[in-house]
């Protein structure tokens, strides 16, 4: 009886000590990542916080006007063909090839009964701009006169044939509107611009050193 509790706690024991270099190595990549941003961050304050001048705003401002207003805007109606994307592929692949049946064929066609025959979904009419979740169905649309119908688009939610109803125009705010938002923004940008500099200077001073075995 003895013998065997013996044996269970050696067990036990090196099960603990086992557990505890494992968490050793965790806790020491966790430290060496806390020093590298810690040592990162003390470098960035050393450089000092960044400050646009008025031409870095007006440049930044004039890239897009529109971005700090109302975008431009397109309404689209469609027919979806379900996949998700964790879908298993045979269904993925039918997914697209309904949508490219559907594509095909509805220029001359009815849009309702070619949906029904190729299973598709009608989504009603929708508005898409650059801020959507998914940006590349108004690429799409913009690309389009209205009343024309899309190539098949992958989204979340499948694959989906677009038809082009209008587009807004976008309706920009005035810079002195909206100089707050730009000047956090330039901001944002020239620090990550920083981090990139610092740690690219970082690479670059540290020694490679080749071993031989």
């Amino acid at each position: 009886g003895s013998s065997g509790q013996k044996t269970g706690s050696r067990d036990a024991r090196k099960a603990f000590e086992e557990a505890l270099t494992t968490q050793g190595g965790e806790l020491a990549q966790l430290r060496a990542d806390l020093r590298q941003r810690l040592g990162l961050r003390k470098l960035l304050e050393l450089r000092g916080d960044p400050a646009p001048t008025d031409d870095d705003l007006e440049a930044a401002y004039a890239v897009d006007p529109t971005r700090w207003g109302t975008p431009r805007t397109a309404t689209v109606e469609g027919y979806l063909a379900r996949a998700a994307p964790s879908a298993p592929a045979h269904v993925r692949a039918q997914a697209l090839a309904a949508a490219q049946g559907f594509a095909e064929a509805v220029p001359g066609g009815n849009p309702e009964q070619l949906g029904r025959g190729h299973g598709m979904t009608r989504v009603p009419k929708f508005e898409v701009n650059a801020r959507s979740v998914e940006p590349q169905l108004a690429t799409a649309a913009f690309g389009l006169s209205p009343g024309q119908w899309s190539q098949p688009l992958q989204t979340n939610a499948g694959w989906v044939v677009l038809r082009l109803i209008e587009i807004k125009p976008g309706q920009a705010r005035p810079l002195c509107e909206v100089r707050d938002q730009v000047e956090q923004e330039w901001v944002n940008r020239r620090r990550l611009t920083q981090q990139q500099e610092i740690l690219a200077e970082l690479r670059a001073r540290a020694k490679i050193v080749s071993l031989k075995w």
